[in-house]
């Protein structure tokens, strides 16, 4: 599955006004910007493949600026038939290092505090979970 086939899957199921921005703005933007009943997300979509997860450092640096002002980012990962929802400040916090020179690299199993599904999807608890 690729991120594109990742984004049809979130618009055939969550609800709202649904933005795909990826390259369309500057470096570090997620993909995605929600809203919905008076609630806004930023999403970033990922593809899960191994261990790791990974970020480039403007995506790191672009959580932790948009969560000093409130913001609600969060990273919707799928890898196989699990989907992983995951608070962008656990991405902040979490121990990573370095690939590459402006990429880290985040250890899936070290992800404790993601929402995980398996299929079915329960897209209700997921919706529910993406907005608050």
């Amino acid at each position: 599955m690729s991120e594109k086939e990742l984004w049809a899957l979130v618009k055939r199921n969550v609800p709202g006004h649904l933005l795909r921005i990826e390259n369309l703005m500057g470096a570090g933007i997620p993909d995605s910007h929600l809203t919905h009943k008076g609630k806004t997300v930023w999403l970033e979509l990922k593809i899960g493949k191994g261990n790791n997860v990974q970020f480039q450092n403007t995506q790191i640096a672009f959580f932790n600026e948009a969560k000093k002002h409130g913001a609600n980012c969060k990273v919707l990962m799928r890898k196989n038939d699990l989907l992983y929802l995951i608070d962008s400040e656990v991405i902040i916090n979490s121990v990573y290092k370095s690939i590459k020179g402006d990429r880290v690299s985040i250890n899936i199993n070290e992800l404790s505090k993601a929402w995980i599904w398996g299929m079915p999807w329960k897209w209700n608890e997921i919706i529910q979970r993406i907005y608050e």
